[in-house]
Formats: structure tokens, sequence, C-alpha cells
């Protein structure tokens, strides 16, 4: 008895072993040569954020916490990884191809079972020393005191301690001004914006920088100052070239609402910039100026002006407040009733709409070019609008669109194409009803047989041969 409680006591020690998730395969040890830091490896939060991990994090991430970190991971996550194991690809993470435990990873988290245990097989070896060289130069000495791992110079780090912003910042700039073919700056932008937002916060996180992106950092500051300057050091006349009279009152009205100043904007200011806005927006000219305004404009220095963003241009990088009919023939409605005005004449064609829409979806798709900017303003359009906002468009037509509609070669060429058909259709019904009418004929020819068949008369009597003798056929007859 006590030996079979002991073997079902192993039995349930054995199921509950192989219930258990992969244990971690190397005990992290946060240090300042780390990017990494605990919060990133903390069990409760490691999966739950939405941010993908990169290729080296990704590594790293296997080093710490074995195959069934990766089996959890997303499907971004997964594909990074991928690329080790690409039999078709050019990296070197010490890693053999392997296609199927590739296919598996390229899945994502719609795998199966079957695929979960080929990762689970293949990444329990160790961690090869490429992919961690490789995966360092991204995340810094993460991999505790591991050969492997290249010095600190070698991978161009400059230990730095500076604020979470600062370093994100220079991330983001190094991330965008990075030289072609260096993905390295994604890694480290990538990890950098990961572990920022990561809970709960550690301050001062970056104790080091990659000197690379601390060089374009300053370079990039060091262009942003000199473009202050040159700014700040132009003229009046530089200042308001190209602007009218109505756009240089605009620009101070809308700089001096948040600005402190001896001589306020006046009442009514307000109410005339957005009357201004709505008017450019709908093409119209400068609206009247309440003499109050008038004489505040002529009393405000021009040497530090600076002109206001345009009214229509900022309201087509607005575009259509959400996918409705209403909101996209406001939108639309207005860009192309401004064309009108500037001369392009529009029509209604809502009544035929369905055909010119097909058509003029097709130019939209293969980025046809109309021969105005009212046609291009449609073209651009049409391919942003929701199904149930494209009616829209055939509210406000062009004229000119209406003749290429007409007019277009390759439409005329499918109008043919498919009249063609229609002919050769309606021949092949022609000939269909034509067969069954004349077969509808012999059948019917063969009842009027039928019906008009003489019928032997009863008294005749019905005879049928039912032996041939020498003296000839013996015949048997009936009379009913």
């Amino acid at each position: 008895m006590h030996g079979i409680f002991k073997g079902a006591l192993a039995l349930i020690g054995c199921a509950l072993s192989l219930a258990l998730p992969t244990q971690a395969q190397h005990r992290f040890e946060p240090s300042p040569d780390c990017m990494m830091k605990e919060n990133y490896f903390r069990s409760s939060g490691l999966f739950s954020t939405s941010y993908s991990y990169t290729l080296e994090a990704a590594i790293l991430t296997w080093y710490v916490q074995g195959p069934e970190a990766i089996v959890a991971m997303d499907s971004g996550s997964k594909s990074n990884l991928a690329q080790c194991i690409d039999p078709n690809g050019s990296l070197d993470c010490g890693l053999e191809p392997d296609k199927k435990t590739y296919n598996a990873l390229m899945k994502g988290v719609v795998m199966k079972k079957g695929d979960a245990k080929k990762i689970r097989k293949y990444f329990s070896q160790p961690v090869p020393d490429a992919a961690i060289a490789l995966a360092s130069r991204a995340v810094g000495r993460c991999f505790g005191d591991h050969p492997a791992q290249p010095s600190m110079e070698e991978m161009g780090f400059i230990p730095m301690e500076i604020s979470n912003d600062d370093c994100f910042r220079i991330a983001e700039v190094a991330f965008e001004n990075r030289p072609s073919g260096q993905s390295i700056y994604r890694t480290w932008s990538s990890n950098i914006y990961r572990n920022v937002r990561l809970k709960p916060k550690i301050d001062n996180m970056c104790t080091f920088i990659q000197k690379d992106a601390l060089d374009t950092y300053k370079a990039s500051v060091a262009e942003e100052e000199a473009k202050r300057l040159r700014l700040a050091s132009r003229s009046v006349e530089e200042r308001t070239q190209g602007l009218t009279g109505c756009e240089i009152a605009y620009g101070l009205v809308f700089n001096g609402i948040n600005k402190t100043s001896d001589d306020p904007i006046p009442d009514g200011a307000l109410s005339w910039a957005l009357k201004y806005e709505q008017d450019t927006i709908d093409g119209f000219t400068c609206p009247a100026m309440p003499e109050v305004l008038a004489d505040w404009v002529d009393r405000q220095p021009l040497e530090t002006f600076e002109a206001a963003p345009d009214p229509f241009d900022s309201f087509v990088q607005r575009g259509a407040p959400g996918g409705t009919y209403a909101a996209w023939d406001n939108f639309y409605g207005r860009l192309m009733m401004r064309e009108q005005r500037d001369g392009f004449y529009l029509q209604d064609i809502t009544g035929g709409c369905s055909e010119f829409l097909s058509w003029a979806g097709q130019k939209s798709f293969a980025g046809k070019k109309g021969s105005n900017n009212a046609d291009n303003i449609m073209l651009q359009y049409l391919k942003q609008m929701p199904p149930q906002a494209k009616p829209v468009a055939c509210k406000y037509v062009p004229t000119t669109m209406i003749h290429w509609f007409r007019t277009d070669p390759e439409r005329q060429r499918q109008a043919e194409i498919a009249a063609e058909r229609a002919r050769e259709s309606a021949q092949r019904e022609a000939r269909r009803k034509a067969w069954e009418a004349q077969i509808q004929a012999i059948e019917k020819a063969h009842e009027e047989n039928l019906r008009n068949r003489p019928i032997s008369s009863s008294n005749e009597p019905r005879c049928y041969a039912v032996e041939t003798t020498k003296y000839g056929t013996r015949e048997r007859c009936f009379h009913d």
C-alpha cells in the first residue's frame, strides 16, 4: 500500500512538472551597462504589453526566460525572432535555419499545439554566442558575465545618466535620421520606447547612450538652433513676403490670442478671424474688417511677426471628421464648391451615379490624373471615402470629369465588349427559343397524329402467329 501511495505521488509530481511553464534559463541581473531594467521581465506584465519585442530584445527574453517565453510572445515578436532561422534569410544568429520552426513562428498567436511544440523543442538549446553578440549591440551587456558580449566601447556605447524623456528624445531623433541600412537605430529606439512605458516607471533608466545616436541628436539640435536663429533674424520684408494685408491681420490676431501685451487684440477681432477662416476655406475674398481692428493692426510692430497657418490647408489636413455621409458631404462638398468658384463647373449626377462611380473608382485606383485640379481632388478622395459616403462624389462632379467619362476610349472599348457580349447572349437566347419552339411543334404534331390515328372496329379479329408448320403459320385470333 505504501509503495502504491509513493507511486501515485510520483505520477502527480510528474504531471505537475509537465504542466508548469519552462523555468528561466538565467537570472536577470540589472546593471548600468544594460538598457533593460527589472520591470522589463516582470512575470505579471511581460506579455500584457502591446509593444512587440525587437529581434535583439526577443533574444534576451529567450536567454532569461527560456523557450516558453517565445511561445507566449505576440505575433510581431515571433516574426522578428524568426529572422534568425529563416531558410532564405541572411542574418547570422548562430542558429541553424529550420523551415518547420520558422513557419511555426510566422503563424504568430494563431499557431496550434504542434507549432508550440516545435518552438519549445528548437529553442530548448542554449542561446548561441553569435545571437548574444548581436543582441548586445542593441540592449547593452544584459547577459551577465557571458564572454560573447563585446565591451561597451566596442559596441559604441558611452556612459551618460540622463532623464527618460531626454533618452527617448535622442532615440526618436536617431531613428528618424538613421543612415540607410542601419536597423540598429530602430532596435535601440524601440527598446527605449518600450522600456520607458513599462510599469512601475523607473526614473533615469538611461545609463548609457549610443555614440552615433548622440552625435546624430547633437547635429539635429544644432540644425534646429541654426534654423531658429535664421528665422529670428528675418527682416520685416522677409516675414511678410507674399502675404496680403488680410493675411497679415489674421496672423497678428492668431498669434496675439494667448500673448500678453500692452495692446491686446480688440473686441470683434476673434469674430472677424473666424469669418476669415470660413471664407478662406470656401474660396471667398477677405471679409470686411472692423475699423477698430484695422487701427489695431496698423499699430502692431512686425519685427517679430509670424504668419499663421493657412485655414484652407488646415481644413484639408483635418479631413472629414468621421466616415458618415453627412461628414463627407460637408468636407468634400466645400472643397468642390471652392473649385467651382474658380471656374470648374460642377454637375449633380446622383440619378446615374453607379456607373460613373465604378469608372471613376477604377481611374482613382489606377492612379490616373485628370485635366485640372477639380478632377484630381475627386480622384484623390474617392480612395479615402468609405462605401457609404461615395455617393457624395456624384453631387459635385466637375463637367470635365463627365466629358472624360463619356469620351474615355477605354470605357468605350469596355462598352463595345459589353455590347458584343450582350449581342452574343441575345443570339444564344434566340437560338434556344427557336429550338424550344421546334421541339414543341414536333411534340404537338406527334400528339395530333395519335389523336387522329384510325381506331380498329371491335368486330374485326386481332390475330397473332403462334406456330409455324409445314402447312403454314397457325394463328390465334381474338374478337374483343
